[in-house]
């Protein structure tokens, strides 16, 4: 092999030797730490609105004197606590007009009760059916035949039947209070005054939100008192 030869076998190793240094990846910088455990805490902050579900606006059922109160708003009552009292006012003769309008009144109220007391009846046989359903899906679940996203499912199935339960309940006793409250005016006797005051009393167990009347005074028949 002549110099020539051996000159252009080595510029071509070299050549080769350079291309293959350019083209090998390099080593990449990282970062290294000690891995320990711990909790990981993250806080989300969104403005929001609080909506109240069910609201009751509870009325004078007659038309007299109304004492002072005594709940102030945020105060809890019990179904059937008194709320308020009125001392009846001198009890007025109601003409045949104003006795036959009290009367479509009432029959409304009393429609109205019917239909809330048969969706009472809708919502318990639905409840009763709901919680079946989630009892055989727990029994098929430990034997393997539910999944457990089928039996999730019916568990929520069965709260939200037992809330359409609860609503409806409600329902039957704001509209057996109004109820009462309407036929008030009908069965007061004409000495109503000098009896004991009259008692308003709380149809669901909630919270005072607002008092429309916080001192004694006058008021009148279906008058908000407080919420």
């Amino acid at each position: 092999m002549n110099r020539k030869s051996i000159a252009w076998a080595t510029a071509t190793l070299l050549a080769l030797a350079l291309l293959l240094w350019a083209v090998w990846p390099r080593a990449q910088a990282v970062e290294t730490a000690r891995l320990a455990r711990g909790d990981f805490v993250r806080e989300l902050v969104e403005d929001a609105r609080t909506r109240v579900r069910e609201r009751y606006t509870i009325t004078a059922a007659l038309t007299g004197q109304l004492l002072r109160p005594d709940l102030k708003p945020g105060d809890a009552v019990r179904a059937g606590q008194v709320l308020a009292q009125i001392r009846p006012a001198a009890a007025v003769l109601l003409d045949a007009r104003s006795q036959q309008e009290q009367g479509q009144r009432v029959a409304a109220m009393q429609a109205t009760l019917a239909r809330a007391q048969a969706s009472v009846s809708r919502a318990r046989v639905a409840e009763q059916q709901a919680r079946s359903d989630w009892q055989r899906a727990q029994s098929l679940a430990s034997q393997g035949f539910v999944s457990p996203n089928q039996q999730e499912s019916a568990l929520l199935t069965l709260q939200l039947r037992a809330q359409e339960l609860a609503m409806a309940e409600q329902d039957v006793l704001s509209a057996s209070h109004d109820l009462q409250r309407l036929r008030i005016g009908l069965t007061l006797p004409a000495h109503a005054s000098q009896g004991p005051v009259w008692a308003v009393r709380a149809p669901v167990s909630a919270r005072v939100l607002r008092l429309h009347r916080d001192s004694e005074g006058p008021v009148a028949a279906g008058a908000p008192l407080l919420d």
